[in-house]
């Protein structure tokens, strides 16, 4: 197969919701090629919200250090071939997987399976193949995040030196549980025994949970996040515990330009906008300085010297560090036709593309929008799938909301944007906003919220569904 037809192929592979998944199947896959995955080390990344800007932050610092760091994320939002990359300190992007690679590798799992009458999902084929794609690379180590959960999650076969949580809170429901107890406990499934963990700072009975499941299973707890939260609300669940350290974080100062924080007595001024990334920034530069200053010890001896310009390198790699999509502003040309009219017009809105697509993540978009903009609202473009909690999420939006234009997420979970507008409209009984209304598409909404955003002094905000991005920045570079 080329690299279409192994596209073709995977998105053709039928989803059985009925099905219970194990992880029986890809262990079995991945040992018809030998456990590609045991021959590097790995570190293991769960959690509901942030994963991509830690896994994003983890990668640029570990390879400004000197490693080969192969990278494995979900779900792709630009191109599919951005699950599987490589970072090398020579160069500022990461390169994805080949095309060639990608059909040829495909081709030979395929093979392999149906020789041995064994059928994977399409994540477990792509799974294994970052896991063989990692191999090739020779790489010194792999990040590896969950595409869904941790327990069953097709990633959970690794056998990290280092596990990783991020925010937890209330998503996948039908599949990881009612209750965000239920959802943690599968999420601390990656925790392996006698292996370090991070966390960010989580819900009070979360962190409880949390220290003793650590505890059981032998495993170091380090635990990050604001000075003051830590003492305020977390540190007293940690007296007389010797499993637990705490990393506080200190000096936060956000602003437009750079948000500035400390950690380890370590300053950082990160470029990456949003208040959520200081805790996504912090939870990855604990885990790079865990692995370059030797506390863990499985990663090459070379690189475990403790060695103040590796952690100088590791900074300003951070420092420097954006994750498209999340909370990233983007402008428009001035010169734009609408409604027939064209020519420079006073006010030129800021368009801010947002991933958020579940009240965890809606709450701290808002919380953004709130500490950059204050007392300001904005024309909103929404788009989501049937599965998530759009009612909480739309909850969030009527708090900031001038108004809302709602369009149609692009794939069969999406629900259909003239449900959406009357769900909005339903929820909004105090009538706070100037107008909702469906659009047919992408660029039908960007233009309508531009010419709201124009007549009334107000910014936009576009979120939901990572499943827009693509076309909205395909619509935007076009203006």
């Amino acid at each position: 197969m080329n690299y279409e037809e192994a596209i073709d192929y995977l998105n053709n592979i039928k989803v059985d919701m009925n099905v219970k998944y194990t992880l029986d199947t890809i262990k079995r896959g991945s040992e018809l090629f030998d456990n590609p995955h045991l021959t590097y080390p790995t570190v293991h990344i769960a959690g509901t919200n942030g994963k991509g800007a830690v896994g994003e932050f983890m990668a640029k610092a570990l390879s400004k250090c000197g490693l080969k760091v192969g990278r494995y994320m979900s779900p792709a939002v630009i191109d599919r071939r951005e699950i599987i990359s490589l970072y090398e300190e020579e160069n500022h992007n990461p390169t994805y997987i080949s095309k060639e690679d990608y059909g040829e590798l495909i081709t030979d799992i395929v093979k392999k399976l149906e020789d041995n009458n064994l059928t994977l999902s399409a994540f477990e084929i792509e799974t294994l193949l970052s896991f063989l794609m990692f191999k090739k690379w020779k790489v010194d180590i792999a990040i590896i995040e969950c595409g869904m959960g941790g327990s069953l999650d097709a990633t959970n076969i690794i056998k990290p030196v280092l596990s990783i949580l991020t925010s937890i809170s209330m998503d996948h429901m039908g599949f990881l549980g009612n209750t965000l107890l239920e959802i943690a406990n599968n999420k601390f499934g990656i925790i392996k025994e006698k292996t370090p963990v991070i966390s960010i700072i989580q819900e009070k009975n979360v962190m409880e949970e949390l220290i003793l499941y650590s505890e059981k299973q032998g495993s170091k707890l380090y635990v990050t996040g604001e000075e003051k939260l830590l003492k305020d609300s977390i540190e007293k669940e940690f007296e007389g515990s010797e499993n637990v350290k705490i990393i506080p974080v200190t000096d936060i100062n956000i602003s437009k330009e750079v948000s500035s924080f400390k950690a380890f007595s370590e300053a950082l001024n990160i470029k990456a906008k949003g208040t959520y990334m200081v805790d996504n920034a912090a939870l990855a530069f604990t885990a790079v300085k865990l692995l370059i200053t030797g506390e863990v010890k499985e990663v090459k001896s070379s690189y475990n010297e403790v060695c103040d310009e590796r952690i100088e390198k590791a900074i300003n790699a951070i420092n420097n560090t954006t994750w498209p999509g999340r909370f990233e502003f983007m402008e428009v040309n001035s010169r734009v036709n609408l409604k027939g009219t064209s020519g420079i017009t006073p006010y030129n809105p800021l368009i801010i593309l947002d991933g958020a697509h579940n009240p965890g993540a809606f709450k701290r978009l808002m919380e953004s929008l709130d500490t950059y903009f204050p007392n300001e609202k904005f024309a909103f473009i929404y788009g989501t799938f049937k599965d998530k909690d759009y009612e909480k999420n739309i909850e969030y939006i009527l708090n900031k909301a001038f108004s809302v234009f709602t369009v149609s997420a692009p794939t069969k979970r999406g629900m259909d944007f003239n449900s959406l507008s009357d769900i909005i409209k339903r929820l909004d009984k105090k009538h706070i906003l100037k107008s909702v209304k469906g659009c047919e598409n992408i660029e039908i909404a960007v233009l309508e919220a531009l010419e709201c955003a124009r007549e009334n002094n107000i910014n936009i905000v576009i979120c939901g569904s990572l499943s827009l991005q693509r076309d909205v920045k395909d619509v935007i570079s076009k203006l």
